[in-house]
């Protein structure tokens, strides 16, 4: 049995002319289907709710009818047998003649006002019988000869299958038809295929049409092939058959029919779709010509639409459809629009001052203009006086906007609204910028021009207010861009669809500026295009939205857009809610602005080429952008690129590569990128050289930067013998046989730290560098994660298996080692482990530690001989005592926990036993990377580059110094911390080491440090001031300092501090002297209680009152010339505590007290921020590894300070 799969809605045609047992499988909305005069069609159950339109070919009288269970037959002398399920909702049937509703009344079944019963009967003629059917409307058909048909006055259906003539399938749409649709809207649903002359050339179906608004145009295959690549040929011999179907099964065929349609005759059209295609369609010469009109009856090319659905996908046989459409030049028509905009600043700027709102306390409850110059209009509230904020002013006003609507005062389109892109500022009392002032905004897009006078003063307005207020305006004419519509609904099918052009005839010169996109459906219904463009290289915006009205589910279609034209202008998918992606198979090019907030999973590829100013928007949806840079687009001063994401987890990737002479330079010195990816777990992956500004927001966050580098690969439980590093094919590795050992309960613990030690290796920054030799060592050097050995087949012995599996345990579910390696199983059991950074690895730096498990009480488990005995390691006279937890007997271990039993255990250790396991030991990237990153709060991980070189280094642009701001090939980047951050995981922060720093001399004004070093930046906490004169002018930021009182890898129990003002101290913490004190509990209150403690009553762990206490030393002078210490007495601090127990992790803590000599009160109030995670201590940190020390200064042109007077003249010049 045939069947047949409407889609809802559809509109399908001739069934019951191809099968003797079709069935016609519907949907929950209302479909129409024609069923030829003589067909056979059964209706599946879902006809039985109403609301269908059946189309029967011949005329009423040439058919009986009678009524079977829910169904009824209608039949025909000519073997018509057409079933069709019939309920208490009216089910339209449309005879050649006649409509009639069928439909069961409770009682009777009724075909109009025939009642049937289960006796055949002739169904009443056309004139009779109509009740509950007419409604003026008629579906027509067309034949295959010339057809010259005229519609009614209600909503008529052409259709024109293809249909059989002589045995050969032929078009009844053609040249030389004339349709004429009257008034209503008319749809001609045609299949067309190639048309042909008698000669067998081919041409384009011409047909006339008028007042046809919707055309769907069906376009058919006909090229069947031959045989050859992508289809079976009767004539193939047995071999080519075979080669064919089952060796390249998944060949395609290239040529689709090319089927062309020639719309110079369409007049009245509104829409013209490709629907259900097969072949690829191209309409020529499309005009907007209206109904009975001639040339010059022309409307702007913005009222048409182009419409593509339920086009076929690729398959194993045949390309996807493409779809062609190119207008008449002639007819490529635009309008004009006009606009004006008054726009109004207002700020309190004493409450911007003290951080309050921006409206808090004014004297303004309205704003005044005129229009077109008349007399001044008041738009006033007194509850906009109140309102506080910008957005509440504004609402304060609608009653009274819509009021001035009503009486046509001002036009009927005129908004008031706040724009925060177009801002004002001012400089408040104390010298300092005010915030940005967002536009109030008075606008109509008709030809009336506003023009802004003031604001409504609030009457009685009693008590001191400072206001700021300024307005201006902006009104003109624009033409409107050439613009079309394009519809689509399952373009591909569900599968991958074709191309879309529309255009201009003038296939290089001309083309549409704009296109219009809607895409409609739930998300079964997916849209899938290869390319969308326009001609002439002349689209530049397109606008996506959304429409689900009338569809099952309350989803939304998702759209794929392979490419489109390069060094468009915007493309804005702020309505768009289903998923859109954009990009996949040609990057597009130079795109100015992407708008795509509507909330589904958005994904761009995207490259850059030429200068521009780049903005790239997303929502709330899991998102993907990948973009690329070359040398040239971000090193001008008018370049910039941000990417901004919303909620959800995204995923952002920068690669910028091919820098040449000063272009890399440019751009650092112009730091023009940014990445701001918003709340969720996202992922930001850079590559090649950049300079960026990287904020990741809420969420647990990755950010791995300058990784172009390769990992490392580790190789475990290989045959050791066997084994030859990266001679071997990892799918080849050398297994061994499975052996037993006492480990069911037990533990593995994986230790991971930066790549490189002192001898081998590099790039690993302080965990490089750590003790001797810079190996992972568990809590000292490198991050851990431990998992429980659970064997599969015995409670205590496990094997080599259940020891991979407590590996991958370990790894996958650790919130650090889970981002930093990846872990799978090879050949015969073995293990393969890679890291996901870059680096110069050395083996010792991944050590993967097994922990025979302990037992309490003084025997040894009888499971545990039991099995012992099982598997043959011993016999029922095995000992049963244990040892500090563990058997006394040897003969209950089973196999030795070695390299025999599992190779690339234990890599720390120097014995004869270690393995080198380290099938490829990675590599450090070669291009500079000099990012900043706030990873906002959250568990968040980053990873920084790996490269430096030392100071003999010199390259291409003669700046081989100035790091971070110039090119000189080192990464050197930047940890912003700006209030409460979380926990975060920090990999190969570089330490400048005591006194390798830059050093400014006239002899040597280029000495630097061997190693490119990144910086803690807390100067957004760090805000102590002081003034050389007393007033605010001379004010300034005390330089950041730093006190080490931590001794690094070897704590220090007796710290002995004093807090700065605009202080990093670094501190470490014990817990020896009473093991109930944890790290964990070192809250901000117990840290706060031992700094406001002066005598050591208060204890903590090793921390004591006596040795940390803040400065209450500053003195401010009395007169006004005197110089400030400390601008208002304001104290602030860092305190960073590293615990003993796990070097490299500290508690970050904010201190805030007042410094002043002669202050009422001196305590300290304590915060805390969060924890940090180096995987090592930092060793050897400089003031200037510190944003806003006078080093930092120095070395850095952008944080200008005294420093700088004091450099030689040679240095002033480097620096430029």
């Amino acid at each position: 049995m045939a069947r047949i799969y409407l889609t809802a809605g559809q509109a399908f045609g001739t069934v019951g002319n191809f099968d003797p047992d079709a069935l016609v499988v519907g949907t929950n909305s209302n479909e129409t289907v024609y069923v030829e005069q003589d067909g056979v069609a059964t209706f599946d159950s879902s006809f039985n709710r109403g609301g269908d339109t059946i189309n029967i070919g011949g005329i009423a009288s040439l058919y009986s009818a009678y009524r079977s269970g829910s169904d009824i037959i209608i039949t025909n002398d000519n073997g018509a047998m057409i079933s069709i399920p019939f309920g208490a909702v009216g089910t339209t049937i449309n005879f050649a003649d006649a409509t009639r509703m069928l439909m069961f009344d409770g009682t009777d079944l009724l075909l109009g006002t025939q009642a049937i019963g289960t006796t055949e009967s002739d169904v009443l003629a056309g004139s009779q019988g109509n009740g509950g059917g007419g409604s003026g409307s008629s579906e027509i058909a067309l034949t295959a000869q010339q057809d010259i048909l005229t519609g009614t006055a209600g909503n008529d259906l052409f259709f024109a299958d293809v249909v059989q003539v002589d045995g050969r399938q032929v078009n009844s749409l053609g040249t030389g038809d004339r349709l004429e649709g009257l008034s209503g809207t008319d749809t001609l649903d045609a299949q067309i295929t190639r048309a042909s002359t008698l000669n067998g050339g081919i041409m384009e179906v011409q047909p006339r049409t008028n007042s046809i608004e919707i055309l769907e145009l069906e376009a058919l295959n006909a090229d069947l092939p031959n045989g050859g690549v992508g289809a079976v040929s009767e004539y193939m011999d047995e071999y080519d058959r075979i080669l064919l179907e089952e060796i390249y099964p998944f060949e395609r065929l290239q040529n689709n029919t090319e089927v062309y349609f020639d719309a110079s005759n369409v007049r009245g059209h509104d829409e013209i779709w490709s629907y259900d295609s097969n072949a690829n369609l191209t309409v020529t010469d499309l005009t907007t010509i209206r109904s009975n009109g001639g040339h010059d009856d022309a409307r702007n090319t913005s009222d048409i639409t182009i419409g593509m659905a339920y086009t076929r996908g690729q398959d194993t046989r045949w390309d996807a459809s493409d779809f062609d459409v190119y207008f008449d030049n002639d007819f490529l028509l635009t309008g004009q629009t006009s606009n004006s905009q008054a726009f109004y600043f207002l700020l309190d700027q004493d409450a911007d001052l003290v951080g309050g709102p921006l409206l808090d306390n004014i004297n303004v409850d309205g704003i005044r203009f005129t229009v077109d110059g008349g007399p001044i209009i008041d738009l006033f509230d007194p509850a906009a006086q109140q309102a506080d904020t910008h957005v509440g002013f504004i609402a304060a006003l609608q009653d009274e906007l819509d009021a001035l609507i009503a009486a046509g005062v001002v036009p009927a389109d005129t908004t008031l609204t706040i724009d925060p892109s177009i801002t004002d500022f001012t400089f408040l009392d104390d010298g300092s910028r005010s915030s940005d002032i967002p536009a109030i905004v008075l606008s109509t897009s008709t030809d009336a021009v506003f023009t802004p006078v003031g604001f409504s003063q609030a009457e009685d307005a009693i008590g001191e207010y400072n206001v700021y207020g300024r307005f201006t305006n902006e009104a003109e004419t624009v033409d409107l861009p050439l613009s079309v519509n394009i519809a689509l609904e399952k373009v591909g099918s569900g599968g991958e669809g074709g191309h879309l052009i529309v255009g201009a005839m003038d296939k290089y010169e001309q083309g549409i500026d704009q296109f219009n996109v809607t895409v409609y459906g739930d998300d079964s219904r997916p849209s899938w295009l290869e390319f969308l463009d326009s001609t002439g290289g002349e689209l530049d915006t397109i606008f996506i939205d959304s429409d689900n009205e009338g569809f099952p589910e309350d989803t939304w279609a998702s759209l794929f857009i392979g490419g489109s034209n390069d060094n468009m202008d915007l493309i804005d998918a702020s309505g768009f809610f289903g998923d859109l992606t954009l990009g996949a198979y040609w990057w597009i090019e130079d795109l100015a602005t992407l708008n795509a907030t509507g909330g589904g999973d958005v994904t761009f590829y995207g490259y850059l080429e030429d200068g521009g100013a780049y903005l790239y928007q997303t929502g709330s949806g899991d998102d993907f952008i990948w973009i690329e840079s070359n040398d040239d687009a971000l090193q001008w001063a008018t370049s910039s690129l941000l990417i901004t994401t919303d909620g959800g987890d995204d995923y952002v990737i920068f690669e910028g590569d091919d820098w040449e002479g000063n272009e890399l330079a440019n751009h650092i010195i112009l730091q023009n990128t940014d990445i701001e990816t918003g709340d969720g777990d996202d992922i930001v992956e850079t590559f090649y050289n950049g300079d960026h500004r990287i904020e990741t927001g809420s969420g647990d966050d990755c950010v791995y930067s300058g990784q172009e580098g390769a990992g490392a690969i580790w190789v475990f439980n290989v045959d050791r013998a066997a084994y030859e590093n990266d001679t071997d094919n990892l799918d080849e590795l050398p297994g061994v046989p499975e052996e037993y050992s006492l480990i069911g309960g037990g533990q593995v613990r994986v230790t991971f730290s930066g790549p490189g030690t002192n001898t081998e290796g590099n790039g690993g920054a302080i965990m490089e560098y750590y003790g001797a030799d810079g190996e992972a060592s568990a809590f000292i050097n490198g991050f851990e994660a431990v998992a429980t050995i659970d064997p599969e087949d015995y409670t205590y012995f496990g094997t080599q298996v259940d020891i991979n599996n407590a590996i991958i345990d370990a790894i996958r579910n650790d919130d650090q080692l889970s981002k930093l390696l990846t872990v799978r199983v090879g050949p015969n059991n073995t293990l393969i482990i890679e890291s996901t950074i870059e680096g110069n690895f050395s083996v010792e730096d991944l050590d993967i530690e097994i922990i025979r498990p302990t037992f309490s009480g003084t025997t040894v488990p009888a499971g545990l001989r039991s099995e012992a005995i099982e598997l043959g390691f011993t016999d029922s006279s095995v000992g049963t005592g244990l040892t500090a937890g563990r058997p006394t007997d040897p003969d209950l271990y089973g196999m030795d926990l070695d390299n025999d039993f599992y190779s690339g255990i234990d890599n720390n250790d120097d014995d004869l036993d270690s393995f080198d396991n380290l099938w490829t030991d990675g590599s450090i990237g070669n291009y500079q990377t000099d990012s900043i990153h706030n990873l906002g709060t959250g568990m968040d991980l980053l990873v920084l580059d790996t490269v430096y070189n030392d100071e003999s280094s010199t390259f291409p642009n003669g700046y081989d110094t100035l790091d971070g701001r110039y090119y000189d090939a080192q990464s050197n980047e930047t940890v912003v911390i700006t209030g409460a951050f979380g926990t975060n995981t920090v990999v190969n922060f570089q330490t400048a080491g005591d006194g390798d720093y830059l050093d400014f001399t006239d002899d040597d004004p280029l000495d630097i440090p061997a190693n490119g070093f990144d910086f803690l930046d807390f100067t957004a906490i760090l805000t102590s001031m002081e003034s050389s004169s007393g007033s605010s002018a001379s004010r300034t930021f005390i330089p950041v300092t730093l006190e080490d009182d931590s001794m690094g890898t070897t704590i220090n129990l007796d710290p002995d501090v004093e807090i700065d003002a605009n202080e990093l101290v670094i501190i470490d913490f014990d817990n020896t002297p009473d093991t109930a004190e944890t790290f964990g509990g070192l809250s901000a209150s117990i840290l706060q209680s031992i700094i406001n403690n002066t005598d050591g009553t208060v204890e903590y762990g090793s921390l004591d009152g006596t040795e940390i206490n803040v400065n209450a030393s500053y003195n401010n002078g009395t007169l006004a010339t005197d110089p400030d210490q400390l601008v208002s007495g304001t104290g602030k601090a860092i305190i960073m505590v590293q615990t003993a127990d796990d070097l490299g992790v500290y508690k970050v803590f904010e201190v805030t007290w007042n410094g002043l000599d002669d202050a009422t009160s001196n305590a300290a109030s304590v915060s805390l921020l969060g924890t940090f995670d180096f995987g090592t201590s930092l060793e050897g940190i400089d003031e200037i590894n510190l944003v806003g020390s006078e080093e930092y200064g120095v070395w850095s042109p952008s944080v200008p300070n005294d420093a700088f007077e004091d450099m030689s003249a040679s240095a002033m010049a480097t620096f430029g």
